[in-house]
């Protein structure tokens, strides 16, 4: 029975998982379980006899042997050693383990041997540093935002970043710790309310809603106030219920609001004054349409038709003038007025911005009573390209009368941007096409030049060039921005591509104008790159003759 009950007990002894094995009280080698030989791929016989701290499992670290030999040291006086160490397996894999080494005494209270163990922590361990690299990252996120933020519990402040103490002009975290947040506020609060209950009320919403944001005025040591946005988030911290505070400093965008406000007054003046002096231009203009219908009667009823069209061309004339005065000034004070009532809305108006506007809107209401002439031209040349654009027909045109009203209908954004733009064609050079394309053509590259090539040019200039070219015309466009590469001229024709992702851009546009040119007027377009030496595009179209 004693030998079977032997068995059993090294049976067992060789299937632990455990590295375990026997010394004798000097550290040499006695017996060592199969998962420990396995390990370092040896046999028992190898290692029997040798000292522990010289044998393959040790030889990676003199440290370590040397930790070893103090621990056998320790162990032989009687009491358990433990420590950490390393091993490497015999793919050079790396190993975690916790390591022992205990004592064993017999009936007589000597040392009779000792116990070396070794326990695989490999997994605990990779998952011990994982979790510290983790709590790191999280730890430098908070550390290290822009924005000042703190951890409240219990209605109390336990924690906060930097800035937070740095905004609120403290000299330490701990003079913050313990804090009720309205402790670092004014009394009350905008509203009237105090800040203390409306602190609670803030911070319940959080708690029911998971998460709340609102605007709150602190004060920091020096008594002074400034406005913040907050964002409050609940989480848990240590199995209680916690609150995640993040504010940003918005007092800038609150002066700017309330001059924005304090403006408004005599904002609404000016709208309302001039919406009178439109009134009274719109009733002067349709009694002048009412002279011109009853003139027109009379001149039919009497039969008097050559005179008619000599006189209709003169009173045209003169309603042309307050017409185009009224619909561009009107347009213009409209988008302005639009401009100040978005921004109003968003926020987004500075104080800069609406100065500048009130400025515009005077100046505009002051063009309805001057310029009226060059105004009149202005609508004549819109005329002809929107005819152009909703009807387009192939018909024959001056090229460069042509490209000089397109480039009209755009001269606010070219104004906009202080954009030259230069025409060298001969009045003489006519082409047969469709003009609608050939306009739509045009704003492309201009528009494209404006958005993507000319943004950061201090005088930014766009030249067009034709001439004739074996049976059409062969049209040069430059501009002096920042130009292309290769790369770009390969896929600046590919719908969808653009340089400009994200800030407002189709990447369509040069896509339109590669179709008008290539399927609409049969002829060839090339972009020519030049990096940093402008942008270069020719293109090539054909009369039509059928």
């Amino acid at each position: 029975m004693a030998d079977v009950n032997l068995g059993v007990y090294r049976d067992v002894y060789n299937k632990m998982l455990q590295f375990i094995g026997i010394l004798d009280c000097e550290g040499r080698m006695l017996d060592a379980n199969e998962n420990s030989l396995k390990f370092i791929n040896c046999a028992l016989e190898d290692v029997i006899g040798e000292y522990f701290w010289l044998t393959p499992w040790w030889a990676h670290s003199p440290d370590l042997q040397k930790n070893l030999k103090d621990a056998i040291e320790v162990a032989k006086n009687g009491t358990i050693s433990r420590f950490e160490a390393y091993h490497m397996d015999e793919t050079g894999k790396r190993l975690y383990v916790d390591f022992s080494i205990t004592p064993v005494f017999n009936n007589i209270g000597t040392i009779e041997y000792l116990i070396p163990e070794g326990r695989d922590v490999s997994s605990i361990k990779l998952v011990s540093a994982a979790l510290e690299r983790s709590e790191k990252r999280y730890r430098d996120l908070f550390d290290k935002s822009p924005d000042a933020s703190m951890i409240i519990r219990n209605g109390k402040i336990i924690e906060c970043n930097d800035i937070t103490i740095k905004t609120l002009l403290l000299g330490s975290k701990s003079e913050l710790y313990e804090m009720h947040p309205s402790q670092i506020s004014p009394q009350f609060q905008p509203d009237g309310k105090s800040s203390l209950e409306k602190a609670n009320e803030m911070m319940a919403t959080a708690f029911i809603n998971g998460n709340h944001r609102f605007e709150w005025v602190h004060q920091r040591s020096d008594k002074t106030t400034f406005y913040v946005e907050v964002i409050l988030t609940a989480l848990e911290v240590d199995e209680n219920r916690a609150l995640y505070a993040v504010w940003r400093d918005i007092s800038a965008f609150k002066k700017v609001e309330k001059d924005l406000k304090a403006s408004e007054a005599k904002y609404k003046a000016l709208s309302e004054d001039l919406e009178k002096i439109i009134a009274e231009r719109t009733r002067a203009l349709e009694g002048s349409m009412k002279a011109l219908i009853a003139t027109q009667n009379d001149l039919l009823e009497s039969k008097k038709m050559a005179s008619l069209g000599e006189l209709v061309a003169g009173i045209s004339h003169e309603i042309n003038t307050p017409i185009g005065v009224s619909i561009t000034g009107i347009t213009f004070i409209t988008r302005i007025i639009d401009e100040l009532v978005t921004g109003y809305q968003t926020k987004s108006l500075t104080k800069a911005r609406f100065d500048l506007l009130l400025e515009d809107l005077k100046s505009a209401s002051d063009g309805v009573h001057r310029n009226l002439f060059n105004a009149s031209n202005l609508i004549q040349s819109f005329k002809d390209v929107a005819v152009d654009r909703t009807n387009d027909q192939i018909r024959s045109f001056s090229l460069q009368k042509y490209t000089d009203e397109v480039i009209s209908s755009l001269r606010n954004e070219l104004k906009k941007h202080n954009c030259a733009v230069q025409v060298s064609i001969d009045p003489q050079l006519s082409i047969r096409t469709f003009p609608g394309a050939l306009a739509h053509i045009l704003t492309n590259l201009i528009v494209n030049s404006i958005i993507h090539g000319l943004s950061a040019t201090t005088e930014p200039k766009i030249t067009i060039e034709a001439a004739e070219d074996k049976g059409g015309i062969r049209i040069v466009y430059k501009d002096n921005g920042c130009g292309i590469d290769a790369f770009t001229a390969e896929r600046i024709f590919d719908p969808f591509y653009t340089t400009k992702r994200g800030e407002g851009s189709s990447g369509l546009g040069m896509s339109i104008v590669y179709n008008l040119v290539v399927q609409k007027m049969h002829g060839l377009i090339k972009v020519i790159p030049h990096p940093d030496e402008g942008f270069h595009i020719e293109i090539r179209i054909k009369n039509i003759t059928e």
